[in-house]
């Protein structure tokens, strides 16, 4: 019989003369144990085509970091803190970042809820945010601080922000310190908070520090 007699590579055509070949079946294509997210790579010595495994590249002079917050749910009454003036604005995050060599993050006992940061000597970028649950007209503020020393603007949100004059959402600091410090986000004003926050602090709630040098 002459009929399905061509091929591509080994694979051969079925009854109906329908081919579907398989990358492995190709003459030029040597695929070894394959795994997911393999890359195919060419071999100009062999004219051949073989798998290698995939390696994500890493960001070339990435600055240490720290990242606290991708928007995962939990209850604020976990973190041990309130919405009250001077205490502490706690961010959630069960996997946070930290490339920062001597930083501690500190977490409220039992949970991801980290209430503060331990930074060695050296000078740092300060971004935050956070948004709380209001059950009535009020403003959130909220700034940066080692103990009473302030090292970022006011970040306010809420209805009633005209008594800031246009304070931004968000902190912006720096800090350059020739010791070891705690760095912890402080409400600075509270008015029209809900006692009972849910799940929304941990959602909204992002803290970013840099390390510049």
């Amino acid at each position: 019989m002459s009929h399905n007699t061509l091929k591509v590579g080994t694979s051969e055509p079925n009854a109906q003369s329908v081919i579907v070949p398989q990358l492995a079946e190709l003459s030029n294509v040597v695929i070894t144990s394959p795994q997911a997210n393999d890359l195919l790579a060419y071999d100009s010595g062999t004219d051949q085509w073989t798998n290698l495994a995939y390696t994500p590249p890493s960001p070339a002079n990435t600055a240490p970091l720290i990242l606290i917050g991708r928007g995962e749910a939990d209850n604020y009454a976990n973190s041990g803190f309130t919405t009250a003036i001077g205490q502490r604005v706690c961010f959630y995050d069960t996997a946070p970042v930290n490339t920062i060599t001597g930083a501690v993050l500190n977490t409220t006992a039992g949970t991801s809820w980290v209430h503060s940061v331990q930074l060695p000597a050296g000078k740092y970028t300060i971004i935050a945010q956070t948004y709380p649950v209001f059950s009535s007209s009020g403003i959130f503020a909220y700034r940066a601080q080692v103990n009473t020393a302030i090292y970022s603007s006011l970040a306010a949100v809420g209805a009633s922000l005209g008594t800031y004059g246009g304070t931004a959402s968000c902190i912006l600091g720096q800090i350059e310190t020739v010791t070891t410090v705690t760095l912890s986000i402080i409400v600075a004003e509270s008015s029209g908070v809900a006692a009972s926050q849910g799940t929304e602090m941990s959602q909204n709630g992002v803290l970013f520090i840099r390390k510049v040098v």
